[in-house]
This record gives C-alpha cells, sequence and structure tokens, in this order.
C-alpha cells in the first residue's frame, strides 16, 4: 500500500519554500488549462470542475506550507529571544 506524504512531511523533506515554489507552478499551468478550456469551442464543463478542484487543492497546499513556514520562524524568533 502507497503512503500518503501529507504537505508536512514534505515540507520537512523538501522545504516549505520549494514546496509553495513547486505548487505555484502547478496552479499557474492549472489556471492556464481552465481559461484555454473556457475559451474553447469545446468547452468541457467536467474537466472544468476538475481542474478547479485541483487549484483549490493547490491553493490548500500553498497556504498549508506558509503557515508552517510562518510557524517555524515565529518559533525560531522565540528561541533567539528567550535563549530557549
Amino acid at each position: 500500500m502507497e503512503e500518503m506524504t501529507t504537505i508536512a512531511d514534505e515540507c520537512i523533506l523538501m522545504g516549505a519554500p520549494r514546496i509553495i515554489k513547486k505548487n505555484g507552478g502547478y496552479l499557474a499551468n492549472i489556471i492556464r488549462r481552465i481559461a484555454d478550456n473556457y475559451d474553447s469551442s469545446d468547452f468541457d464543463g467536467v474537466a472544468c470542475l476538475a481542474d478547479i478542484q485541483l487549484a483549490k487543492d493547490n491553493c490548500r497546499a500553498i497556504i498549508e506550507a506558509a503557515e508552517l513556514t510562518l510557524s517555524s520562524l515565529d518559533n525560531l524568533r522565540n528561541e533567539v529571544v528567550t535563549g530557549k
């Protein structure tokens, strides 16, 4: 059985900024695909809805990675300030 890797796991393994960059690239491609599909004479509503869901998932991943980064920076700042 394949193990699921969470955004937190990916952030630990690859670094949150890299996750944000990766998912930002995916998001840009998905948005382009949505726009191309919308402008097409063969508009596919099912594909559009699927792409919108993918875009939402990528946004969630970006937000989660950004929040983990902020939390890590806050913890680091507190360590530096308090010496603990």
